[in-house]
Order: structure tokens, then sequence, then C-alpha cells
């Protein structure tokens, strides 16, 4: 890239896409998309916009316990999924509502 007159450094990127480049938001969800499964094994939904995720269960009041474990669970699956995968998730926007 040049600006003002000078040249930017030439780096190789091994596990990324350039900020900026066009194709960068459907490259991530093509990334990601696996992780719908990894979801959906916990027998969970997921819903995605861009780099953030929702997960939602559905089940009744009497349950409460087992829909807990059955969610933390699915966190769990989905961290060592991120983990493998490079990615890493953002525990302070973990949210149990």
């Amino acid at each position: 890239m040049c600006y003002a007159g000078r040249l930017s450094a030439i780096i190789q990127l091994v596990f990324s896409v350039p900020q900026g480049y066009v194709l960068r938001l459907l490259l991530f969800l093509l990334y990601v998309a696996e992780l719908f499964e990894v979801v959906a094994s916990s027998g969970l939904t997921g819903h995605s916009y861009a780099d953030d995720m929702q997960v939602y269960i559905s089940a009744p009041a009497a349950s409460t316990s087992t829909t807990v474990q059955q969610f933390v669970e699915c966190i769990e699956h989905v961290d060592a999924w991120m983990s493998s995968n490079r990615l890493r998730m953002n525990a302070e926007k973990v949210q149990l509502l």
C-alpha cells in the first residue's frame, strides 16, 4: 500500500483477512459456519449477526436446572470449537437470560 509517497512493509498473512477486504465478512461466515452445527448438536438454536452469535433454548420452567446444564454444556462445546479454530470467546459478553 502506498500512502504519502511511502510504501508499507510487505508481510505474509498466515491466518487473517486484510482489514477492509470486500469479502472479509463472507469469509468469516464461511469460517464459522460449522459453529451452528456445534450449537445444534447440543439441542440449542443459534443466530448470528456479523461476528456476534446468540444461542437460544426454549424449555418449560419445571426443567430449569436441566436447561441451564444443557446451555452450559453448549457454551463449553462452543468454547472448545473456537479454541481449536484459533478464535476466542469474549467471556464478558456471555449471558444467560
